[in-house]
């Protein structure tokens, strides 16, 4: 009986090595989709593109919050980004609100 289970606990040892590769893998690529959320919405913000540029930073700021947690620097500078933009586009209240996190 327990030669049955000495035969499958090195595969799954690999098993569970294999998975923690890959998950540490997304997790490298999240952070990266992060930083490239975030850069792509500066340029759009730059070219004058106030409305996909915010698509791209409120998908960046969720990602950080979610992945780096809200008291990163990183955060505060797309939320920074969000909220210039905001304003630039009238929406004060909107802007003052962000402004203040």
């Amino acid at each position: 009986m327990r030669d049955a289970c000495a035969h499958p606990c090195p595969s799954v040892r690999d098993d569970i090595k294999t998975l923690k590769k890959q998950y540490d893998k997304t997790e490298d690529d999240l952070k990266a989709l992060q930083s490239v959320g975030q850069i792509i919405g500066e340029v759009l913000k730059r070219q004058g593109k106030f409305d996909e540029a915010l698509v791209e930073l409120l998908e960046a700021e969720r990602l950080q919050k979610k992945y780096q947690g809200p008291e990163h620097p990183e955060v505060a500078i797309t939320v920074g980004s969000i909220a210039l933009i905001l304003y630039i586009q009238g929406r004060y209240a909107k802007a003052h609100a962000r402004f203040q996190e």
